[in-house]
C-alpha cells in the first residue's frame, strides 16, 4: 500500500485551527510530566505541528475536564511500550495509513503483560485494547476534522470485540433481588445501633444501584448536591466517568426519603483501596494510614496522583477515603 505523503512537512509556525505550533514539543513534554511523572518516557511526535494537534486534541471537549482521561489518552498515543506513535516509529500524523491503524489493532492482541508478584503473565485485556484503539481513532479523527490531515486513516477500522464472557457483567433480576433481600435482612437482624446504621446504608446503596443502573464508581462519586426533591419524590444526577456525561434518574418517594434520612444521620461510606486514581475521583476526604494510625487527612482537590503516591510511600501504609 502506498503511504500518503501529504502535509508531512508544515512550513508555517501557525496552524489555522490550533494556533502557534512553535514550542509545542516542549509543552507536550511538560504536560506528560504533570500527568504521568518525570519517569514517564514519552515518545515524541515527528514535528511541532503534530505535537500542537495532540495538545489541542487532549484539551478539547470533556477530556480537558478530567486529568485521568488525559493521562490514559496520552499514554495510549505516546506511551513508550504500547503507544501508537511508538508502534509506527513516530511517523507524522499526515503519513499514517489505514494499514498502520489495522496493524496496531492486531498488534495489541499479541501484547503480553509480564508477570508481577500479584499477577501471572497475561494478555492485554480486551477492554484495554478497545480503549487504546479508540484513543488513536479519536486523535486521527480530530486531526482530520480540523483540516490538519487530508483524510482519516482510522475511519473504517473496527474496534476489537469483547469476548462473550465479558459482554454481560450485569446481575440478573433474580440475583439482584436476592442481593437486596439479603442486605435488608442483615439490616433488620442487627442488634447494635452502630452496625444497624452501616447495614441500612449498605441496603440503600444496593437498592440505589439496582434502581438506577449506575456503576459502583458512579454511585460512590455522588454528592448530596446531586440528589434533589421533586413533586413526585426526587431525582438524582449521575455523572458518567467516561466523557463526564450526565443523566437524570427519577427516585421513588420512599427511596428519596430514605436517602435524606441517611444524610441527616451523617452516615458515610468508607472505601479502602490501592487504586489511587479511583480514590481521587470518588472521595470527599482521603485518609492515609500508617501501621493502623492516621498519618494524614487530605481533600482530593488539594492532591495530584503523584503527591498521593508520595504520601502513601512516606507513610508505608494505605489510603482510605470517606
Amino acid at each position: 500500500m502506498t503511504e500518503n505523503k501529504a502535509l508531512t512537512t508544515i512550513e508555517t509556525t501557525s496552524l489555522a485551527q490550533v494556533g502557534e505550533s512553535d514550542g509545542a514539543m516542549n509543552k507536550l513534554a511538560q504536560l506528560a510530566r504533570e500527568l504521568l511523572g518525570d519517569n514517564f518516557q514519552l515518545t515524541m511526535p515527528a514535528n511541532e505541528g503534530d505535537a500542537a494537534v495532540i495538545l489541542d486534541w487532549l484539551r478539547s471537549g470533556t477530556k480537558a475536564e478530567s486529568p485521568k482521561t488525559q493521562r490514559e489518552y496520552l499514554r495510549d498515543v505516546c506511551g513508550p511500550t504500547t503507544g501508537f506513535l511508538t508502534f509506527v516509529g513516530a511517523k507524522p500524523l499526515a503519513a499514517v495509513t489505514r494499514q498502520d491503524v489495522q496493524n496496531y489493532r492486531d498488534a495489541l492482541k499479541a501484547v503480553v503483560i509480564p508477570a508481577t508478584k500479584r499477577r501471572a503473565e497475561h494478555s492485554l485485556a480486551a477492554s484495554s485494547q478497545i480503549r487504546m484503539l479508540a484513543s488513536v481513532k479519536g486523535l486521527l479523527t480530530h486531526a482530520n476534522g480540523i483540516g490538519y490531515t487530508p483524510f482519516n486513516p482510522g475511519k473504517g477500522v473496527a474496534l476489537p470485540s469483547l469476548p462473550e464472557s465479558k459482554r454481560d457483567k450485569a446481575l440478573s433480576q433474580s440475583q439482584s433481588m436476592k442481593m437486596l433481600v439479603t442486605a435488608q435482612n442483615r439490616a433488620e437482624a442487627t442488634e447494635t445501633e452502630k452496625r444497624a446504621k452501616t447495614r441500612q446504608r449498605d441496603y440503600l446503596l444496593n437498592k440505589l444501584l439496582y434502581m438506577t443502573g449506575g456503576r459502583i464508581s458512579e454511585v460512590l462519586a455522588l454528592r448530596w448536591g446531586h440528589i434533589y426533591a421533586t413533586d413526585k419524590g426526587g431525582e438524582m444526577k449521575i455523572i458518567h466517568g467516561k466523557g463526564r456525561k450526565e443523566r437524570v434518574i427519577s427516585l421513588s418517594e420512599e427511596l428519596f426519603e430514605a436517602l435524606r434520612e441517611m444524610s441527616r444521620r451523617g452516615i458515610a461510606s468508607i472505601l479502602v483501596s490501592s487504586e489511587l486514581e479511583e480514590l481521587l475521583e470518588v472521595s470527599h476526604r482521603i485518609l492515609v494510614l500508617r501501621r493502623g494510625t492516621l498519618s494524614g487527612e487530605h481533600r482530593p482537590g488539594d492532591l495530584t496522583l503523584d503527591r498521593l503516591v508520595a504520601l502513601t510511600l512516606e507513610s508505608g501504609g494505605t489510603a482510605r477515603s470517606a
